[in-house]
Formats: C-alpha cells, structure tokens, sequence
C-alpha cells in the first residue's frame, strides 16, 4: 500500500502506482510525497516533488480610472490588474499618442503637452483581454495676481481723448481679458480699450477689471473746460 501526501498532510492510501489529484488551485505550488506502508508500517517519506500548476485563464483587466484628466506636469498614479489574480498578471500598454503622456512602470501618468489620447492595457497572456483609459491633458491654469493702468492720474479738456493701456500679471495668465467702466459717463466715457473721451467737466474715475480675479487698478481723471481764447478788437 502506498500512502500520499500532499503539503506534508496525508490525503489517501491506495494500491496504485500512480495518482491523480483534482481540485487544485491554478498558480499554486504544490508538495507531493509518497511512502510503502507493508505489515502496518511505514517507510520513510519520498523525496519531495514539487509541482506548480497552470494558470487560469485571464478575464479582465481592472483599472481604478478609465477616465483621467490632468495639467502639464502633473502626475496622476491608476491601478492596473488582472482578474482573477490566479492568472497570468503580466501586463503591458500601448498609447495612442506618447507626445501628450507618458506611464512608468508602477503606472503614474505624467501629462508632457495638451491634447487627448488613450491608453490601451492588455493581456500578455492574452492580448485580445485589454481595458482603454482616456487621458485629457490640459495647460495649467495661471490666476491673474494683478493689473495695472500706464497713468493713474490725467487732466484733460472737453472733448479731448487719451487711451489707458492695462498690463495683466503675470504675463501667462491664463485668462488675460478684462474691462473698463466709468464711474460718470456725463463727464468722461471709456471703450473696451481703454480709450477715454472727455465729455463735460468734473472728475471722474476710470477703473479697469480683470475678469479672473476681479483685480482692478484706477485712473483718475480730471476734465476741464478749455478757455475760450481772448477776443481781437480792432
């Protein structure tokens, strides 16, 4: 009689030469020995035979995002496996456009420049097992921090015009625009370029608005009715 063990744990005796195990788990390694049991006793353990079984077939493939958007620079880490993990879990990937991102081993995406593109996950097991990731990579978004007018303080006379330039910092802001508004269109008015017309006398105060930030700077202006020139008598 032949007793056979299985992890040093006895599971059967038989007659036969030759045994065949069912049940066990793919990917597994596996202890088997054997030992001649005669008139009640027993032989020494065989030397052991160690068997690692197949993998099972591979599934799917898991991401954590299917979806990522990030800015240049930014790093963004995703989860990558295979199901079931008794399967082969190697893993490789193709991305459309390597010019916009790029992935390490440990899979951290890095955004190089602005555009779309996927990344494909595949089996190397089984290619035809794959999951795709869409990756949207932006240009940082800069705040404005400040905006400032040419002249702050100008007299000018009735129906004369002058044009305030504004300067928005930093300079790669990344909303630069911006608007004027008069605090008294009777005295003096002011367009979306910063062109000021002197209506009527008095002051009046210019003011310049950043639509990111809501950040202003002014510009006081003065007009004044110019003085007729003195009459020739002859």
């Amino acid at each position: 009689m032949y007793n056979v063990y299985k992890d040093g744990i006895k599971v059967d005796t038989t007659k036969l030469k030759q045994y065949t195990f069912d049940n066990l788990n793919p990917n597994t390694e596996y202890s088997f020995q054997v030992s001649m049991e005669t008139n009640g006793k027993e032989s020494p353990l065989s030397s052991p035979v160690i068997v690692t079984t197949d993998f099972s077939l591979v599934e799917s493939i898991n991401v954590s995002e299917t979806s990522v958007t990030l800015d240049v620079g930014e790093k963004f880490p995703i989860n990558v496996s295979i199901l079931p993990t008794t399967a082969d879990t190697r893993i490789s990937y193709e991305i459309d456009d390597d010019s916009i991102v790029k992935i390490d081993g440990n899979y951290e995406l890095e955004g190089l420049a602005e555009g779309q593109t996927t990344i494909t996950f595949f089996s190397i097991a089984d290619p035809s097992v794959s999951k795709e990731v869409n990756v949207e990579v932006m240009s940082p978004i800069v705040a404005v921090t400040s905006v400032t007018l040419d002249i702050n303080e100008i007299t000018m006379d009735v129906d004369e015009t002058v044009q305030l330039i504004a300067t928005v910092s930093p300079s790669n802001a990344t909303d630069k625009s911006y608007v004027f508004e008069s605090s008294n269109e009777e005295i003096a008015t002011v367009d979306n370029n910063g062109n000021v017309a002197a209506i009527g006398e008095g002051e009046a105060t210019i003011t310049v608005r950043t639509n990111d930030g809501d950040k202003t700077d002014t510009c006081l202006v003065t007009v004044l009715t110019p003085e007729s020139p003195p009459d020739n008598d002859e």
